[in-house]
């Protein structure tokens, strides 16, 4: 079994989807990332709408700030880059 499969085949599991939408501690657990994830998006709008505030130009603050939305993709998923993959999912 490859390392994408053993990460990823148990989120397709039946019973894990019936925990999570079907149960209370689910539907909390899901509105809860979702409560975080709103919470940090309007931080990074803030601090990035800060940063961009001091440049003398609108046009650069703008360009500033499309630049500044778009880098913050890649950064979440950098930080799971193999090395934090368990040992035993990658057969070692």
């Amino acid at each position: 079994m490859s390392l994408i499969e053993k990460l990823y085949l148990p989120f397709f599991e039946a019973s894990d989807w019936h925990q999570a939408v079907m149960t209370t501690q689910g539907w909390t657990t899901i509105l809860t990332l979702a409560l975080l994830e709103c919470l940090l998006s309007v931080d990074n709008a803030v601090v990035l709408a800060a940063q961009t505030k001091s440049l003398p130009d609108k046009k650069d603050q703008h360009h500033a700030l499309i630049y500044g939305m778009w880098g913050g993709v890649p950064v979440p998923v950098h930080r799971h880059r193999a090395r934090d993959v368990p040992h035993e999912l990658l057969g070692h």
